[in-house]
């Protein structure tokens, strides 16, 4: 189903989300979910002509706050703090706010964290749009919290090996064995592209397993989480968090065989 139309349809029983993930959307795609939030006669879409759709579809709307990185370079915490505190400002003209955080995979581990709270229980006539190229740079905490939509062909695929490794990562984590982690990340020594990959792609179990830990398992779509699972929210937090750190280390040219002796330590310290 067109992502729209199913975000549309959740109007018409009120119960539409308050925090959106778009995944390789377009800006004027973008424009259509703010309009849809805004809009005064929305009934099965925006009405298109008000003057709430109207200012959306130009992103010129007083009560639409866009958060963007400069430069390529990550979102400063602080900006992360400055627009949940926005967040409890009244709307001027709209029923609503809404907060857009462009290229959302350029917050880091702490503005991540720093909205964690906020997209889970916004305050009153608050809404959040996040727009990111790929889901997967994002925490788990952070996924099992928005409601997504991707486009087709927004996410790149994991080559066989890549998944193949993860997989073997997360079964280990899951039996708490860490000989387990080492003999799986053997291939990573001298391959930084397969580790990144690999990283990556194992974020997606710990996506599903917080869901399923979460009492939300029917929304996860990796079926081999439940294992995981066992592990509780707060551990599994916490092998996100290090996750995103073994990344970063790995994209700052760390020495490969000593960042991956180092993964199964941060693991299971």
């Amino acid at each position: 189903m067109n992502p729209l139309t199913s975000f549309y349809r959740t109007f018409s029983s009120q119960r539409f989300p308050h925090a959106v993930l778009l995944e390789g959307a377009t800006r004027e795609l973008a424009a259509s979910f703010i309009a849809a939030w805004l809009c005064e006669n929305m009934a099965q879409e925006p009405c298109g002509v008000c003057s709430h759709c109207q200012k959306a579809a130009n992103w010129g709307h007083v009560d639409v706050t866009v958060l963007t990185n400069v430069e390529d370079k990550q979102i400063p915490v602080d900006d992360v703090r400055a627009l949940v505190a926005q967040s409890y400002v009244k709307p001027n003209e709209a029923a609503r706010r809404v907060f857009v955080i462009e290229n959302a995979h350029k917050l880091n581990l702490h503005g991540q964290n720093a909205l964690l709270k906020c997209i889970e229980e916004p305050p009153p006539s608050v809404c959040f749009l996040l727009l990111t190229p790929n889901k997967k740079e994002l925490l788990p905490t952070i996924l099992s919290r928005v409601t997504l939509y991707s486009l087709p062909g927004a996410a790149a695929e994991f080559s066989e090996e890549a998944l193949d490794a993860a997989e073997k990562i997360a079964h280990a984590l899951a039996q708490n064995d860490e000989w387990a982690v080492l003999s799986a990340t053997a291939p990573f020594d001298k391959a930084k592209p397969l580790m990144l990959e690999s990283l990556t792609a194992l974020k997606d179990h710990l996506r599903a397993a917080l869901l399923i830990a979460g009492g939300a398992g029917e929304l996860a779509e990796n079926t081999n989480a439940y294992q995981l699972a066992q592990l509780g929210s707060a551990r599994l937090s916490r092998l996100a968090e290090r996750v995103q750190e073994l990344e970063r280390d790995a994209e700052r040219n760390a020495n490969q065989a000593l960042l991956r002796a180092r993964i199964s330590a941060t693991f299971f310290s």
